[in-house]
């Protein structure tokens, strides 16, 4: 048989318990918050922990109206030892550092596919040329680079980049040739019938053709 003192509900042996109307369970806390249990349970009371430990008590003692403040902190203590979500929030992972390793040039700009593949110290000029005549897009950054770029040290670092600078010389001999192989579409640089022909005046065997490109990539033309 419970009684009443001071606000508190008393069981037959007189200790407080956790009774249903607001004023009595207000008072109850109030002394479950002088003990030691409390030092621990401070730092997580919200509304969701308290309507997980109130959950946790139905559950536990249903409808007995005599639960202690011995009771109510072992419960406590257990969600809290478990570290019971409701109660006590997961540590937040901390966040992955993402690592941003695209190759980039000396001035610290990304590179594209195309730099990066033919820039492999690996690749030879005859597989740069292969995919410049197959892949019109990779022709076209080819020969914007060698126009834009002399093949040095610091350029455009390939197989088969030219040995000098070229000359006025060069320029007459081979300057035709290669505005003509800069300007044409990249599948018109194909043999056909056994012959490349950049327009109706200049037409070659596939050795002649291979010849005047190995030429113009030696002094930087192309």
């Amino acid at each position: 048989m419970s009684s009443t003192i001071a606000g508190f509900v008393l069981n037959d042996v007189g200790v407080p318990i956790l009774a249903g109307d607001p004023a009595s369970r207000k008072a109850f806390f109030r002394l479950f918050f002088d003990t030691e249990i409390r030092k621990k349970f401070v730092p997580y009371v919200t509304p969701q922990a308290q309507g997980r430990l109130e959950q946790v008590l139905a559950k536990r003692f249903g409808d007995d109206p005599e639960i202690t403040i011995a009771q109510l902190s072992n419960v406590v203590e257990q969600l809290l030892a478990i570290r019971d979500p409701s109660v006590v929030p997961p540590e937040l992972e901390p966040a992955e550092t993402v690592v941003d390793d695209r190759a980039r040039d000396s001035q610290g700009q990304f590179l594209s596919e195309f730099d990066v593949w033919a820039n492999d110290p690996h690749r030879s000029m005859k597989e740069i040329r292969t995919r410049a005549d197959r892949e019109p897009d990779f022709g076209a950054w080819f020969r914007a680079m060698a126009v834009s770029q002399t093949f040095q040290d610091g350029g455009l670092r390939i197989a088969g980049a030219p040995t000098r600078t070229a000359t006025e010389a060069d320029f007459q001999v081979l300057g035709e040739f290669v505005k003509l192989y800069q300007s044409v579409p990249s599948d018109q640089l194909k043999p056909r019938g056994g012959r490349i022909t950049l327009d109706a005046g200049h037409s070659y065997t596939a050795q002649q053709f291979e010849e005047l490109v190995s030429r113009a990539s030696e002094v930087g033309l192309l």
